[in-house]
């Protein structure tokens, strides 16, 4: 299945972003493409695509086109979102041009996870196609597992 959504006004006529989607299970390939990407590059804002769903939860993908955060500066940021009221673990793999990047880790329900120097802004430069970014994301809600125990117990015998 292919899930193509209509661009996002985000204001003005001139920004839009796009998120295609491809579902099977419990695992989702998104693409977020963010048009004329070099006029965000220099905002602080962070942009935000559409929710879309995995396995019955709710997710979406954050990006910062240029962090607050000194030590991060001149580098854009990617991230995934819990939009759920409930902490899942997920295996996620960002990639951007010939750039990538994963991670196992849980997220904490209405919180995010991700990099915040995926890459610097000369490397993102090269990779804009007709200006625009485009981030693929490769992700799986994983199962949560119980675990049983069980087994016999050692007899105790006083001496």
């Amino acid at each position: 299945i292919k899930l193509t959504m209509p661009p996002l006004f985000s204001g003005s006529a001139d920004e839009w972003s796009f998120l295609s989607n491809d579902a099977t299970g419990s695992s989702m390939i998104v693409e977020f493409t963010i048009d004329k990407f070099a006029k965000q590059m220099n905002k602080t804002s962070f942009l935000k695509s559409h929710q879309f769903t995995v396995k019955d939860t709710l997710w979406h993908i954050g990006v910062a086109p240029e962090s607050e955060a000194e030590e991060a500066k001149r580098y854009v940021g990617v991230f995934i979102f819990n939009d759920n009221d409930k902490d899942f673990n997920v295996t996620c793999k960002f990639i951007i041009g010939d750039e990538e990047d994963e991670f196992d880790n849980k997220i904490e329900k209405n919180e995010g996870f991700g990099f915040n120097t995926f890459f610097s802004h000369g490397h993102c430069l090269n990779v804009l196609n007709d200006g625009r970014l485009t981030i693929k994301v490769e992700m799986t809600v994983l199962e949560e597992e119980g675990t049983l125990i069980y087994g016999k117990g050692k007899q105790f015998n006083p001496i």
